[in-house]
């Protein structure tokens, strides 16, 4: 399967914000987590939308203590 521009943007941009992450204070990290929602929201591609959402949730579970 050939990955779409979409979908390589947002594979980029996931694994931007995860390596942000770990080394994140609190108030980054809600930023962030806030950021991947905007883009899951904005997002026109299906694909691209579905790796946002994927990932805010991985998140979600592991820094949600």
């Amino acid at each position: 399967m050939i990955k779409t521009d979409h979908l390589a943007r947002a594979e980029k941009e996931i694994a931007d914000i995860g390596a942000r992450l770990l080394n994140a204070d609190y108030e980054t990290q809600k930023t962030l987590k806030n950021r991947l929602v905007w883009l899951a929201n904005t997002t026109a591609h299906p694909g691209a939308h579905a790796a946002y959402k994927r990932a805010y949730q991985t998140i979600k579970l592991r820094w949600n203590k």
